[in-house]
């Protein structure tokens, strides 16, 4: 009896021991695992880290470089598995560089540790005792999960607050700054091929009603094309993000570039951009004999509205066109005089309707450019040249093909796009020098001669796909 109690209880002991074996084994694994899958967003600080790039060849260790030139960041001849920026509380930015141990450097000139499967070398030892496992780490931060969720585990992507990216200092960096960054507060970049890349900001904004239409696909003569939605929703934001001072200069030399083309009658707040709160496609073509062709062609919901910009228009723009003629008068092969007079015939004005458009003209005796409307209910087209005008009402010119992400709805696109570079350079060059800028702040240098271009809105995010060719 004595016997068979204690095989019975030794049973049950063994039976504990060994779900306690197997309770350990189940946690030191699960604890393995845990390590082995830990990235160094689990390790960084949430409120300190205002940078990080994951996974990084040497392109995106260069933009890492560019974006904070101030900051060391010293790798050797091995890459790290990931490189953070972090602001001290002494005000001061550090380089942080995570190495798995295998493969972390010899000889190193920074301060180092070790966490875990990491290696960690830092520019500053004031960093070091911010590398840590437990609470406020990057990897539960509200913007890194929003942007990291979209990733591959091993690719090659830069985090980037907002609020770290220096200041450009013209007011076209200001503008194409604001512009891109879209009022948000972080940011993902992604490396394309061909110097290309992708862009996502992390916002406010909200989903869009109805997507863009396409821009017209590019020709040989093609300098610029896009087709937007709402692009005063655009300009109003990117406005908000420039220095007022800035801002004034860089409004006074629209405003001024406006009244140049159509009189000083002409608004660009209260004419040119409720034109463009809808749907809108742009294009500037220039011949090869250096003319310049634009045109607009979009809808309107407030047709009256519509009806007394063009009207404006064509008033200010006949104002432009001269009207003068002038003889000269000679008596007996020794004297000569000047005789300058008015001439209306120097200058047509035209109103007709074809195919349900009504079509109005004001330009030189027998030009083809000039300015040249048509409007058909609520939809109107604008252009300097007739050729140019009655192509776009006639709808022979393709569209662009261009690219959706893969993981946002095609009724998000806002605006996409073509350029040619080095012609729309020139271009600014000659009419507009105030949106040059050598430096955008968060544009890489590499993109080719064509740029094709998009902007998607999902919710708060914002992508910004470019290209080159």
């Amino acid at each position: 009896m004595i016997r068979h109690t204690f095989k019975r209880t030794g049973i049950v002991l063994l039976a504990i021991l060994g779900s306690a074996a197997l309770v350990i084994l189940l946690a030191t694994v699960t604890s393995m695992l845990t390590v082995l899958n830990r990235t160094a967003a689990d390790l960084l600080p949430a409120k300190q880290t205002i940078a990080l790039v994951q996974n990084p060849g040497e392109p995106e260790l260069a933009l890492m470089q560019s974006l904070f030139p101030n900051v060391t960041m010293e790798y050797g001849n091995t890459l790290p598995e990931a490189v953070a920026i972090l602001e001290l509380p002494s005000t001061q930015q550090a380089s942080v560089l995570l190495y798995q141990q295998k493969d972390a450097p010899k000889n190193d000139t920074g301060f180092t540790a070790t966490l875990g499967t990491y290696v960690i070398v830092a520019s500053q030892e004031g960093a070091l005792p911010l590398i840590r496992q437990g609470d406020g780490r990057l990897a539960y931060d509200n913007a890194y999960m929003a942007l990291h969720g979209r990733k591959e585990r091993k690719q090659p992507w830069l985090f980037v607050r907002k609020n770290a990216l220096a200041s450009a200092e013209d007011a076209s960096g200001q503008f194409m700054r604001s512009l891109m960054l879209q009022q948000g507060n972080a940011l993902a970049l992604e490396l394309q091929g061909s110097g290309g890349q992708t862009l996502e900001v992390l916002g406010e904004k909200t989903s869009l009603l109805q997507p863009s239409v396409l821009p017209l696909a590019p020709t040989d003569s093609t300098v610029f094309t896009a087709g937007i939605f709402d692009l005063r929703d655009l300009w109003t934001q990117a406005l908000k993000g420039m220095k007022p001072e800035k801002r004034t200069v860089f409004t006074g030399t629209i405003h001024s570039l406006v009244q140049k083309a159509f009189g000083s009658s002409v608004s660009t707040e209260y004419d040119i951009l409720p034109l463009l709160k809808k749907d809108s496609v742009i294009t500037l073509n220039r011949t090869s004999s250096g003319q310049l062709i634009g045109m607009i062609h979009g809808h309107v919901d407030n047709t009256e509205q519509l009806g007394k910009a063009l009207d404006r228009m064509h008033q200010g723009f006949r104002t432009k066109l001269p009207s003068i003629q002038t003889q000269t008068y000679r008596f007996d092969d020794r004297f000569s005089t000047t005789n300058i007079r008015s001439d209306r015939s120097a200058v047509e004005q035209d109103m007709f309707m074809q195919n349900n458009w009504q079509i109005r003209s004001t330009h030189k005796t027998n030009a083809v450019n000039g300015l040249f409307t048509a409007v058909r209910q609520n939809e109107y087209v604008i252009s300097n040249n007739r050729d140019m005008l009655l192509q776009t009402m006639e709808a022979k010119s393709p569209l662009m093909s261009i690219g959706e992400s893969d993981h946002l709805l095609q009724s998000t696109r806002q605006a996409s796009g073509w350029l040619r570079k080095a012609a729309l350079q020139q271009l600014l060059e000659e009419h507009l020098s105030v949106l040059l800028t050598d430096s955008t702040a968060v544009l890489t240098p590499a993109l080719r001669e064509n740029i094709t271009w998009s902007l998607e809105r999902q919710g708060k995010l914002s992508v910004i796909h470019l290209y080159s060719e």
